[in-house]
C-alpha cells in the first residue's frame, strides 16, 4: 500500500487559527535524488512550479514545462466553487477532480503555530529570509504506524506557507528517494484573477478517492 503524508497536503497547506489570507506569488523548486540500495545515486532531477494564492484563499500551482511556460496546473478554488480542478493549458482543458474543499479552512486561514504544532515543533529557522518554525513530516504505512520521513519549514507570517520540505523515503528493498522542495516569494500583490478562472468548459471529469489521515 502506498504511504500517505500526514503533515502536508501539497500544495503547501496547513491549518491553525483565524486570520486573513495573505496573497502571494512564488516559485517552488523541487530536487529529487533516487539512491539505490547500495548507496549509489541512480538518478537526479529538478522541477519548477509557479505558485499563486489569492486573498480569498484560492491556490493555483502551475507546473513549468520544458518550454519554460506553464504546461498544466492544479487549482484549489477555495474562493468560488470550493472544488479542485486540473488545468491543461495546451488544450485548454479543465478537469473537475470531484474533491470537495473545506469551507471552514477557507474562512479561517492559518495564523501561526497551533497548539498541535507547539507539541511537535523542532525549533525555528529562516528560509530565504523568511522566519519559519519547523515540524516533522510523517508517513503512514499499511499497519498504520507513523514513521517520520523528514521536516517542513512553515512561515506563520504567510498563513503557514511551507517554505521548505526535506523528505527521505525508503522502499522495502532499501532504495531511497530524497526530495527537497523550496519556496521563494516573488510577489505579495494580489495575483491576476484570470489565473483562477474556471469559466472554460469542464471537458473531463475524474473521480479520485479522498485520502485523509489524523
Amino acid at each position: 500500500m502506498k504511504r500517505r503524508s500526514l503533515t502536508l497536503i501539497l500544495v503547501f497547506f496547513t491549518c491553525a487559527a483565524s486570520a486573513q489570507w495573505v496573497p502571494i506569488t512564488g516559485r517552488i523548486v523541487t530536487t529529487t535524488e533516487a539512491v539505490g540500495s547500495d548507496g549509489t545515486m541512480a538518478q537526479k532531477w529538478t522541477t519548477t512550479s509557479q505558485y499563486s494564492r489569492s486573498s480569498s484563499g484560492s491556490v493555483l500551482v502551475q507546473r513549468i514545462g520544458r518550454s519554460g511556460k506553464p504546461a498544466s496546473a492544479t487549482l484549489m478554488d477555495y474562493g468560488k466553487t470550493q472544488k479542485v480542478y486540473t488545468l491543461t493549458y495546451n488544450g485548454g482543458q479543465v478537469t473537475d477532480m470531484h474533491r470537495p474543499l473545506d469551507r471552514e479552512y477557507a474562512a479561517h486561514p492559518p495564523a501561526g503555530m497551533s497548539p498541535a504544532h507547539k507539541k511537535i515543533t523542532l525549533g525555528n529557522d529562516k528560509v530565504n529570509g523568511v522566519d519559519c518554525f519547523i515540524v516533522p513530516v510523517f508517513d503512514v504505512g499499511p499497519n498504520r504506524t507513523r514513521v517520520q520521513v523528514g521536516k517542513a519549514w512553515l512561515a506563520p507570517a504567510y498563513n503557514n506557507l511551507v517554505m521548505r520540505e526535506d523528505l527521505t523515503r525508503v522502499s522495502p528493498y532499501g532504495s531511497k528517494r530524497h526530495t527537497v522542495r523550496e519556496f521563494r516569494i516573488t510577489s505579495q500583490s494580489e495575483p491576476n484573477p484570470s489565473l483562477f478562472s474556471t469559466d472554460r468548459k469542464v471537458v473531463a471529469s475524474h473521480w479520485t478517492p479522498i485520502l485523509t489521515g489524523n
